[in-house]
């Protein structure tokens, strides 16, 4: 289908050409019986219909994606019915996140694993660091809470700007798009208030990364090649796809 953005224009599913009953039902025939992941990036469409109408057409969806046997329980799902556990996440992320905040250590760095069920750091690199503070700025987003947009905003100013132009790390997008993203995002919104200055500031972060991530392209030839991560050619982590979306943000905001 064509696109307006390679990003924020995504259809709904159901709607393209790849053959999602069959590719799903061959999976539910093999046994599979868990969740579901739906992503709509669609700032022009589906974003902007009310939240009932969005859920109730994924939920029409989602028998195409189920086995037979799920497909009648599916048709009893509606937005109602997902709200309590819905909220119930929202009430655990919210002592997850005031949890980590209060007892971790941030002298040695970020939180990336657990050991015995409290976080520790990894050492190489604080590529989560990102994701902590941009849990804040979500969770003030589906919430309202001022306490997290606090939190989160003294911590991107503390911690954040070292990551904006750090040439030895590919986690660019996990750390930049997380925090200076949304802080753009929930101000275009209206959810921030409007500020010239820290919006030209947002968005020049970003700009920053993502020149930083386009310069550690590594050339193979005949237009070919690929962008390194960590700290050299030699190294080519599946965390680097997932973190090119950055390059995206930056071109789109002139870089």
């Amino acid at each position: 289908m064509p696109t307006r953005h390679l990003l924020t224009d995504r259809g709904m599913i159901g709607d393209g050409v790849i053959d999602l009953p069959r590719l799903c039902q061959r999976v539910a025939d093999d046994g599979y019986r868990g969740l579901c992941e739906v992503e709509i990036f669609s700032a022009d469409a589906w974003w902007r219909q009310p939240v009932d109408v969005t859920l109730s057409t994924i939920i029409q969806r989602l028998p195409v994606l189920g086995s037979k046997e799920d497909r009648n329980e599916n048709h009893t799902l509606t937005p109602a019915r997902l709200l309590p556990a819905i909220n119930r996440m929202w009430a655990l992320s919210a002592s997850k996140i005031s949890a980590i905040d209060a007892d971790f250590d941030r002298a040695q760095g970020a939180p990336v694993h657990t050991v015995a069920g409290r976080y520790q750091p990894k050492g190489w690199t604080d590529w989560t660091q990102g994701f902590e503070y941009g849990s804040a700025l979500l969770q003030f987003d589906a919430t309202g809470e001022q306490a997290f947009l606090d939190r989160a905003l003294t911590r991107i100013r503390v911690d954040m700007p070292q990551h904006i132009t750090h040439f030895g790390e590919h986690d660019h997008g996990f750390n930049q798009v997380s925090t200076y993203g949304n802080l753009l995002r929930l101000m275009a919104e209206g959810k921030l208030p409007a500020d010239p200055g820290r919006q030209d500031y947002y968005r020049l972060a970003l700009r920053c990364s993502g020149a930083v991530q386009a310069y550690r392209w590594t050339s193979l030839g005949a237009g070919e090649g690929y962008i390194h991560s960590f700290n050299g050619a030699h190294s080519l982590f599946i965390d680097t796809l997932r973190t090119l979306r950055v390059l995206l943000l930056a071109h789109d905001l002139g870089q």
